[in-house]
């Protein structure tokens, strides 16, 4: 029984109140707020939802960011890498693992590009 039944990479712009968090992405820019992991829970593990962390590892394989997974509406999970600072430049791919108890249950991948020439 996977503890994830789906999850994904989005941009987490909710104006349109999707679903899943906002636009499905793949590739994000430098200029772009943040990076959203969303992943939706089945239900033998929800009494689990505190233990569950989220990782956001840069292309370097430093982590650039580990915390518990945000409890959104039922059965979702979400976690937010914004994409300010010296984040914003860590260009490349980039991987993001949810994990309960050290395991991972989930893992994803993105690609953090420069931001667009003004034209």
């Amino acid at each position: 029984f996977p503890p994830i039944e789906s999850a994904g990479i989005s941009d987490g712009d909710e104006a349109d109140d999707r679903p899943r968090f906002g636009s499905p992405r793949q590739e994000f820019r430098s200029g772009d707020p943040q990076v959203v992991w969303w992943g939706r829970l089945a239900e033998r593990y929800l009494p689990l939802r505190d233990r569950i962390r989220v990782r956001f590892t840069d292309p370097r394989g430093v982590v650039a960011q580990e915390q518990t997974a945000e409890k959104t509406r039922k059965p979702y999970l979400r976690s937010t890498l914004k994409l300010d600072g010296d984040i914003a430049v860590r260009h490349g791919i980039w991987r993001v693992e949810a994990l309960l108890d050290d395991r991972p249950i989930d893992e994803r991948t993105f690609r953090l590009a420069p931001a667009r020439p003004p034209q």
